[in-house]
């Protein structure tokens, strides 16, 4: 068994992405990687996009190292098994290797396994799969995973029941690991969302907001639809559309046969969401499927009454602001709830709400900067 030593410099701990962009789980990762004490944890990244990405440079300040794998593609996929073998036997000195490309992880970790990494990681982040040609994949490798996986972490209960079953706890240790926030960021301040709003030229309007990726997941189609009955009945409504992704195009078309387009505002991908909540008067978000949202804990922290997809993990509702909406309902219903949630105005709310339920990344960094170390130490 190793053991920890003074002096001994930090242990490094494997974090396997597809990229480090601005979106939900690589958020999560990085409000913990900066609350880590970097002189016992260092995290390095093991990312399948050669492209910068937005969190690459902090990586760097702070210590980290970033690796490049190929992205799997039919066309590729024996090559990149043999890449991952390649890494890992060019990289034998990580004990702890923490995977979060859902059931894709199962090939990460099975490189792992035979170049002897004792503690192999395979994190749920959703209770469901994305549709692409990736799907049967995931089907395949949804299967492997006990055979990899050493450890079954998740943002959620529901995350972990999708990708892990009912597995014995005893024969794949299981996990919840908070998609914590650090709440002082996201405090309701009035000052903020006057001026937010007077630079928007928001001021006397009805502001809606969503935050996410633009793909099929996070279901924007269905929110256009959506926002186009809310504007027959409050005409000063605006969407705030946050985020990017491939299904844009689709979108601003979407958004134009609604004939809502000159209401929509596509801000792509932003770093100053804090600020950007301030602004709103409602959350929406009418995810297909949703392990634990972070801009759901967010936009509560934020007092914003938030209105969700019933297919969104409820563990998220923390502060009873939150309303799980039937995702059958029809636009019109979505509507119509969306205007009676708003009409009940902001709510404050506390800091220890968080903290007591593990979602205060002040604790719940210290919580798993303990759990790697014994991971490392033990290896079990």
């Amino acid at each position: 068994m190793i053991t920890e030593e003074k002096g001994m410099p930090p242990i490094r701990i494997l974090q396997v992405v597809a990229q480090m962009d601005r979106a939900g789980l690589e958020t999560m990762l990085m409000t913990y990687y900066r609350r880590m004490d970097r002189e016992r944890i260092q995290f390095d990244f093991l990312k399948h996009r050669e492209e910068l990405g937005d969190y690459d440079e902090e990586i760097i300040s702070l210590g980290g190292k970033i690796y490049h794998i190929p992205a799997i593609t039919p066309q590729n996929f024996p090559g990149y098994l043999k890449a991952l073998d390649h890494f890992f036997t060019e990289h034998p000195d990580y004990r702890v290797v923490h995977a979060h490309l859902d059931a894709l992880s199962s090939f990460v970790l099975r490189a792992a396994k035979k170049a002897g990494v004792p503690v192999r990681i395979a994190h749920s982040h959703n209770n469901g799969f994305e549709k692409s040609w990736k799907r049967p994949l995931r089907l395949v490798a949804k299967e492997l995973l006990p055979r990899y996986a050493t450890h079954y972490w998740g943002c959620s209960q529901e995350a972990l029941c999708f990708l892990f079953g009912k597995d014995p706890e005893d024969i794949h240790p299981r996990r919840v690991l908070p998609n914590a926030i650090e709440p002082e960021r996201f405090v309701f301040d009035p000052v903020v969302r006057h001026k937010i709003r007077q630079e928007m030229m928001l001021e006397d309007h009805f502001v809606l907001g969503h935050i996410g990726r633009f793909c099929y997941q996070k279901n924007q189609a269905f929110l256009l639809e959506i926002f186009a009955e809310i504007k027959k009945r409050q005409s000063n409504a605006v969407l705030l559309m946050i985020g990017d992704g491939k299904t844009r195009e689709i979108l601003l078309e979407r958004a134009r046969r609604l004939r809502v387009e000159d209401s929509v505002r596509m801000m792509g991908v932003r770093a100053d969401i804090p600020r950007l909540l301030q602004g709103m008067d409602l959350f929406l978000l009418p995810s297909r499927f949703e392990g634990l949202g972070i801009v759901l804990l967010e936009a509560q922290m934020a007092g914003l009454r938030c209105l969700v997809s019933d297919r969104v993990s409820q563990t998220g509702n923390l502060t009873g602001q939150v309303v799980y909406w039937p995702l059958e309902r029809s636009p019109a219903d979505w509507a119509k709830k969306a205007l009676e949630l708003a009409s009940r105005g902001r709510t404050a709310v506390c800091r220890e709400v968080f903290q007591e339920a593990g979602y205060d990344i002040v604790s719940a960094a210290r919580s798993l900067e303990e759990e790697y170390m014994r991971l490392w130490r033990d290896g079990s």
